[in-house]
């Protein structure tokens, strides 16, 4: 009997539940209001490789959205302005999970399986590097198949070839390089920081595709530029003329005849100017860069 009764008061606590969410929801309802989209990530699950990284993003629920990683095999995440995040495997193959929780307190979990890298012997350097607005980035790959393709995953920025041109604005951007034979290494990264600038006169330390020197650069109102370039050991200077205007610099030099062009911006670590870029002989490409 006493079980009878027991029962027989749940069911009625459980009429009472019901009948007060279908009187909420008529309420809402009578407000117009409309719910929010149901919280959800893509991808789910994961499946990465050792050392790789992929980038999980939420949508839906409530904006914005922090994570949280369980996992006893490593791995890292870098959040990207509370949007998405980037998780980057560990060494160890295994299981992991990431909760996604909105500003609401609505949470997701995600599976992640972390399996044997597949870069192929496929190499990508620089890895990680520090630059200024609109500066370049060329990067040099080895191992793999051939040709290789390059792609900006996230943050801005753009290629040409292996060269890489960043936002105009600070970011940190993530960039993967897949080769013919769909190996691809992930989670290079690029932190852009600093302000541009609208003059490129200075001094600075100049490296010509490994060649040491030195370079002047003195420029006018109107954008035009005028200095020289010198190798160490070479014992001579070369004129350079051209223009610095909007974060893009564009020479010649009077030795060789080169085409250099390039960008150019301030890093807030140091306060100091950078200028980077590639120039043109015999047919070749190869980078160049100069700081303060």
């Amino acid at each position: 009997m006493k079980a009878k009764f027991n029962l027989t008061v749940w069911a009625l606590s459980l009429v009472m539940v019901l009948a007060s969410v279908a009187c909420s929801k008529s309420s809402d309802n009578s407000g117009g209001a409309t719910a929010a989209a149901v919280l959800s990530v893509t991808p789910n699950p994961v499946s990465v490789g050792t050392s790789q990284s992929t980038q999980i993003i939420p949508t839906g629920g409530t904006p914005p959205y922090t994570f949280s990683l369980q996992t006893g095999i490593g791995g890292s995440l870098s959040t990207m302005t509370g949007t998405s995040t980037l998780f980057t495997a560990g060494t160890t193959p295994g299981l992991a999970q990431l909760t996604v929780t909105d500003s609401a307190n609505a949470s997701i979990f995600v599976a992640i399986t972390v399996t044997s890298s597949t870069s192929g012997g496929l190499t990508v350097t620089p890895m990680n590097t520090s630059v200024a607005p609109g500066a370049t980035v060329t990067y040099l790959v080895t191992g793999g198949t051939a040709p290789y393709t390059y792609t900006v995953v996230s943050g801005g920025g753009s290629f040409s070839g292996a060269t890489f041109t960043a936002p105009a604005t600070a970011a940190t951007v993530y960039i993967q390089v897949t080769d013919s034979a769909s190996n691809t290494v992930t989670g290079i990264t690029v932190t852009v920081t600093g302000t541009a600038t609208n003059s490129c006169s200075g001094s600075f330390t100049l490296n010509l595709d490994g060649y040491p020197g030195t370079m002047q650069i003195i420029e006018d109102s109107s954008g035009n530029i005028g200095g020289y370039m010198a190798l160490n050991g070479y014992g001579y200077p070369s004129y350079i003329s051209g223009t610095c205007a909007n974060g893009a610099i564009n020479f010649v030099d009077s030795y060789s005849g080169s085409a250099y062009t390039g960008t150019y911006g301030t890093l807030s670590t140091t306060g100091k100017l950078v200028l980077s870029g590639t120039f043109v002989e015999a047919g070749s490409s190869y980078p160049w860069y100069a700081t303060q």
